[in-house]
């Protein structure tokens, strides 16, 4: 089984999110990452998996 590389996936979902400075206030669950963002029209949505 291939490792995964946590700090490259963590680093796209922060970009995807529109950077560390539109985060207002971040929290998770065992399956989900939750963000409260200042600007939701800075978020990336991709269509690729």
């Amino acid at each position: 089984m291939k490792k995964k590389d946590y700090s490259i996936m963590s680093s796209e979902i922060v970009k995807s999110i529109g950077g560390k400075d539109n985060i207002s206030f971040f929290t998770h669950c065992v399956t989900r990452l939750r963000f409260n963002l200042k600007d939701k029209g800075l978020v990336y949505l991709s269509t690729e998996n």
